[in-house]
C-alpha cells in the first residue's frame, strides 16, 4: 500500500474529490489529505466531496492572505508567498505549495486563483477571523448584523470553521430564525394582551420562514398580519 492510498482510507471520499487531489503535485499531495481529513473530522463531515476540497483550499488561501497582511505584505508575488510560507505549519504550508504549483505551471488555473488571491487581499483584515466576502454580503442584509458578528464568529469556531463562510452563516440565520429590525419588535410590542402577542409572534415568524425572509422588519410583519386576516386599523396595534 502507498503512503496516499493510507490517508484515503481514513475517511470517505467521493471520486470526484480524489481525482482532483490527485492531480495535485506528488510531493504535497499526502499533506493535502492530512489537512482535508483532519478539517473534515473537527465539522463531524464524514464524506469529502469537491465541494468541501474547494471550501478547505479557499479557506487555506484567505489564511495564507491575512498572514501577508499581518506582516505587512500588500501585493500577490511569488516571493510573498515565500514568505508566508516560511511562517506557516507544514500541512497549511504544503497546501500553499500546490496553489503555487498551480501558479507556476497550470495556466488553466492560474488566473481563477489569481483572482481569488486578490481578493482575500483586498477584504481580509490582518487579524481576527475572516469572512468571506459572500457571507459579509448577506450579514449586510440583516438588521443589526453588525452586532452579531462576535456571536456568529464564536459559534463558527466551535464548529470547526477558521473562516466564515457564506454556507455557514446561511445555516447559521436558519437555525436562529429571522432576525427582528427595532421597528417590528415595537409592532409587536404594541398589541397589550401577552397570549395574543405570543400567538402573533409565532404566527410572524412562521410567515418570514413560508418567505424565506431572514429578516422580519415592518413590512414582513404588515404582511404577516395581514395574512391572519387582521387590518391596519385593529385595535390590537
Amino acid at each position: 500500500m502507498d503512503r496516499d492510498s493510507s490517508y484515503k482510507e481514513r475517511v470517505r471520499w467521493t471520486d470526484e474529490a480524489l481525482e482532483r487531489v490527485e492531480k495535485a503535485p506528488d510531493f504535497v499531495r499526502p499533506g493535502i489529505y492530512r489537512l482535508v481529513e483532519r478539517r473534515a473530522r473537527e465539522r463531524g463531515i464524514g464524506l469529502i466531496t469537491s465541494e468541501f476540497l474547494t471550501e478547505i483550499r479557499n479557506e487555506s488561501m484567505m489564511l495564507a492572505a491575512q498572514r501577508m497582511k499581518a506582516i505587512g505584505i500588500e501585493r500577490l508575488s511569488m516571493t510573498a508567498f515565500e514568505k508566508v510560507m516560511e511562517r506557516m505549519g507544514e500541512e497549511r504550508r504544503e497546501v500553499l505549495e500546490e496553489i503555487v504549483a498551480y501558479l507556476r505551471g497550470r495556466k488553466d488555473r492560474k488566473e481563477a486563483i489569481i483572482g481569488l488571491f486578490k481578493e482575500y487581499l483586498e477584504t481580509t483584515t490582518p487579524s481576527g477571523m475572516p469572512w468571506e466576502s459572500d457571507a459579509l454580503e448577506l450579514l449586510s442584509a440583516v438588521e443589526g448584523g453588525d452586532a452579531l458578528k462576535g456571536t456568529i464568529e464564536g459559534e463558527a469556531r466551535q464548529e470547526g470553521y477558521r473562516i466564515v463562510t457564506k454556507g455557514f452563516l446561511s445555516r447559521w440565520l436558519g437555525r436562529k430564525g429571522p432576525i427582528w429590525t427595532e421597528g417590528a419588535k415595537r409592532r409587536l410590542e404594541r398589541i397589550p394582551i401577552p397570549l395574543i402577542r405570543r400567538r402573533v409572534e409565532r404566527a410572524v415568524i412562521e410567515y418570514a420562514s413560508s418567505k424565506g425572509c431572514a429578516t422580519i422588519d415592518e413590512k414582513v410583519f404588515t404582511d404577516a398580519v395581514e395574512a391572519m386576516g387582521i387590518g391596519r386599523d385593529s385595535p390590537l396595534f
